[in-house]
């Protein structure tokens, strides 16, 4: 017998390349980007929207409730890190330890697909590392100094 599972999840990440494998040219982030909506649908999530800027990515999707949060991410960070695209782009590209994990509630969900949406904008104005802490804050993630993520200067 088959169950049926009705859901309406949503998960915000945020995934931080390595220093030495920041996405300097728009070209490097669409390909990433492109990349990982791929793998977040391959494994039967949805992704909503992907995002981000030379030195960061943010993913908005709905999971698949068979597979775990973790089990996503380590399909996104090895496989963009072995795509050919990818490294044809960025040499040696890999992604820093750790993530950004948060849910998203459906009333969220607009404001966050825009915010997401106009990261180039946003980040005229608000450094990557204010924007990290800020997002630990408002959602009172404690955290301590050295285990925060290695931010581009």
């Amino acid at each position: 017998m088959t169950t049926i599972m009705h859901l309406n999840v949503y998960y915000h990440l945020i995934l931080i390349p390595k220093l030495e494998s920041l996405m300097s040219s728009e070209e490097s982030r669409q390909i990433v980007n492109k990349s990982i909506a791929s793998i977040i649908n391959k494994g039967r999530n949805k992704s909503i929207i992907v995002n981000g800027t030379f030195d960061h990515v943010h993913i908005l999707y709905s999971p698949n409730p068979r597979k775990s949060i973790t089990e996503t991410i380590n399909a996104i960070k090895s496989e963009t890190q072995a795509n050919p695209d990818i490294t044809r782009h960025i040499n040696n590209f890999e992604w820093q330890d750790g993530y950004l994990a948060l849910s998203v509630g459906l009333s969220h969900v607009k404001e966050l697909i825009r915010y997401i949406k106009n990261q180039d904008e946003i980040h005229k104005e608000l450094s990557f590392k204010d924007e990290f802490i800020g997002l630990l804050d408002e959602n009172e993630i404690e955290y301590e100094q050295d285990g925060l993520p290695d931010f581009h200067q």
